[in-house]
């Protein structure tokens, strides 16, 4: 099987990241990655693992009945895959379960310099950036999460796993990139089933931002219930010119999806993730 690779790479303006596109065809599939990062190499290697988990994830939707890339993680070598993608697994529930019951999140301030000076260029420009974090009742996993918001054009959001320097760097990055390449939508409505663009076009609706007033509300310190965290499953997948891609499920976990059928628990408003 032939692989054939390519990069873009994009300078976003003034801001002190780096974005690279990764482009990968085989004889059937091509798939494409992206990657916003503080350093152009890490950039260039992240945009290519991930191409490489959107490439599984085609090669075996159809065998395996995959609907989506969560829980799919590329890396150097199999030990580092299989954590990236139990903890992306454990980011989504994480995730689902807070925006669902509209509890755990905890308002943080940006500890890191620079990201402090990002985050005030951003609010001169019109948008407020917000930071919480989500730990589960164990204290074992946490995330932290990260929303942008612009009364006249709409909202941003991403959110990683864990909860450091280089995990605040990661959203305040991802923001910036989604804030640049940001188009409005007059997107009101959302199909039974959806896609990630689907979330960022409904987000992308300044009508749309009572979503987030449940955030304005003093939270206490509830922690976040993780059931079946236990009941993970891991799958890999080794082909001799990629470079090792894990895949987790949780058969006991409801499937991170888009779309109305993502709405669930009292929170009457798709989650944010696209």
């Amino acid at each position: 099987m032939s692989l054939r690779v390519k990069y873009n790479y994009i300078k976003l303006g003034f801001w002190p990241v780096d974005f690279y596109q990764c482009i990968i065809q085989d004889d059937s599939f091509i798939s494409y990655g992206y990657s916003i990062e503080r350093s152009k190499k890490m950039a260039k290697i992240k945009s290519y693992h991930e191409a490489v988990e959107r490439l599984a994830f085609k090669k075996l939707k159809q065998s395996h009945g995959y609907t989506s890339t969560t829980g799919f993680a590329s890396a150097k070598n199999i030990n580092d895959a299989i954590n990236y993608a139990k903890e992306e697994l454990i980011e989504r529930e994480l995730l689902q379960v807070a925006w669902s019951t509209q509890s755990g999140w905890q308002p943080i301030f940006a500890k890191n310099f620079l990201n402090k000076v990002l985050i005030y260029i951003l609010k001169s420009q019109g948008w407020g950036v917000s930071l919480f974090k989500i730990q589960s009742s164990c204290l074992k996993h946490q995330i932290l999460c990260g929303i942008a918001l612009n009364k006249k054009l709409g909202a941003v959001f991403d959110c990683s796993y864990g909860y450091s320097p280089l995990v605040e760097d990661k959203i305040i990055n991802s923001l910036l990139r989604q804030i640049y390449f940001f188009n409005s939508s007059n997107n009101v409505s959302l199909e039974e089933k959806g896609s990630p663009q689907d979330h960022k076009a409904f987000y992308s609706n300044p009508n749309n931002l009572c979503a987030f007033d449940f955030l304005n509300q003093s939270f206490e310190k509830v922690k976040i219930n993780l059931e079946f965290v236990n009941d993970i499953k891991m799958t890999t997948l080794i082909e001799n010119n990629m470079p090792p891609v894990a895949i987790a499920i949780n058969p006991n976990w409801k499937p991170f999806s888009w779309g109305k059928q993502s709405i669930y628990g009292i929170n009457p408003y798709p989650h944010p993730l696209a």
